[in-house]
């Protein structure tokens, strides 16, 4: 009766109603977070869109996101994602949590560069804890490498590409004092909600999905403000 798909685009479908799932378009909103890929992509993502029947989106920000790329907002629907209950705080209530964490895919708007630099004028004044990052590289990854390479603080700094399973995410997060999180832009941001459900405070760029996702229990800054990620962190 219903097929309902859970990627940017899907088969030509005759006999039933679609349901489409747009987790993320942050290519119609900046054409570099996304690179060489962006026109086609906004081609193929509005021709798909305009053929289902319905739309989902997991935040009202994404809502926009889709309004962007033309599609009328009666035709779409927010239904927010889950967190595995898998994910939960420590069984020690008083286990130190000692570093902070980013856990996302090294690339432009992941916002690493800024983060670095925030940190490091934490750092700086010693107003900080050392730095875990988790993520796999991306696109135009090479830049942030470099420039981490080069920081006065590199001993503060770990690099894991990938979580060798889930228990060892969930050790992660738990053992985290805070999820430093000011992506420029997200569709939802799990990372946010799977350390939330750990016991473990964010720190989220205002305005953008992971910030809808945390609410007020998010500590929020201006994503493009060095200075104002260095005041949310401290």
């Amino acid at each position: 009766d219903v097929f309902h798909w859970t990627d940017f685009t899907f088969p030509t479908v005759r006999s039933c109603a679609t349901v489409m799932t747009m987790h993320d378009a942050a290519f119609a909103v900046d054409p570099t977070f996304h690179g060489w890929e962006t026109s086609r992509l906004l081609d193929r993502v509005r021709r798909h869109m305009v053929q289902a029947d319905v739309v989902l989106v997991p935040t009202a920000p994404t809502l926009h996101d889709a309004e962007l790329l033309g599609l009328d907002p009666q035709q779409v629907h927010v239904v927010p994602h889950g967190v595995s209950p898998f994910f939960c705080p420590p069984e020690d209530k008083h286990a130190p949590r000692d570093y902070l964490l980013t856990v996302s895919t090294i690339e432009p708007r992941k916002n690493y560069p800024r983060i670095l630099k925030a940190l490091e004028q934490c750092w700086d004044r010693d107003l900080a804890p050392n730095w875990i990052i988790l993520g796999r590289p991306g696109w135009e990854h090479e830049p942030f490498l470099e420039r981490l390479e080069r920081s006065r603080h590199r001993d503060r700094i770990t690099w894991i590409s990938h979580a060798e399973s889930e228990d060892r995410l969930r050790e992660l997060y738990q053992g985290a004092l805070a999820l430093i999180h000011p992506s420029l832009h997200e569709g939802f941001g799990l990372p946010v909600l799977e350390a939330m459900a750990c016991g473990t405070p964010v720190v989220v760029g205002e305005g953008t999905s992971p910030a809808w996702v945390a609410g007020n229990a998010g500590m929020l800054v201006n994503t493009r403000d060095i200075d104002s990620i260095a005041e949310g962190i401290e």
